[in-house]
């Protein structure tokens, strides 16, 4: 029991993906640890962050914002429970890469 998940904090629509995680491999957990959005999805997070921050996104933006935050949270929910599965299990932390800075 000590490697499955907690998932009373999961959004309800992620719950049964978490949960087939504990049956992963450990190779498997390392892979979602250290994965991250695409870099064309970074930069554009990025992008309509930076504009959201001078007030200059329109709606459609806002809702492209809204959606990529929503995938950003998921991406990192994803890595979390990767990591404390692999810490259950005795295993090592991946080594994470840095994000490039945004242009």
């Amino acid at each position: 029991t000590s490697t499955l998940p907690v998932l009373d904090d999961v959004p309800t629509e992620m719950v049964g993906e978490i949960a087939a995680m504990s049956h992963l491999s450990d190779e498997a957990l390392q892979g979602l640890a250290t994965s991250t959005l695409r870099p064309e999805r970074q930069t554009l997070l990025c992008e309509l962050l930076d504009k959201q921050g001078r007030g200059a996104v329109d709606e459609a933006e806002q809702q492209e914002l809204a959606a990529l935050m929503a995938e950003y949270g998921r991406s990192v929910l994803r890595r979390a429970k990767a990591v404390a599965l692999l810490l259950a299990r005795g295993k090592s932390l991946p080594v994470l890469t840095p994000l490039a800075p945004a242009p």
